[in-house]
C-alpha cells in the first residue's frame, strides 16, 4: 500500500487533498485486485485513477503559463 506522507504535500491544500485521494485510489485498485478477478471493475478503477491523473496534469499545465 501507498502512503501520502508530509515528504508528497506541496503544502497546496487543492493539490494536496487531490493527491491523497489519489493515493487512495491507487490502494483500492491494488485492493480490488486481490479480492477479484472481475476485469470490469478493476478497469472501472483505473480508469477512475486516469481521470483523476488527467485533472492534476491541468494544475501542471496552468502553472506553466
Amino acid at each position: 500500500m501507498y502512503e501520502f506522507t508530509e515528504d508528497c504535500m506541496l503544502h497546496i491544500d487543492a493539490i494536496d487533498e487531490e493527491h491523497k485521494r489519489l493515493f487512495q485510489m491507487i490502494n483500492e485498485a491494488f485492493e480490488l485486485v486481490e479480492k477479484t478477478e472481475d476485469v470490469t471493475a478493476i478497469g472501472q478503477s483505473l480508469i477512475a485513477i486516469e481521470a483523476a491523473m488527467k485533472c492534476d496534469e491541468k494544475y501542471v499545465d496552468l502553472s506553466l503559463v
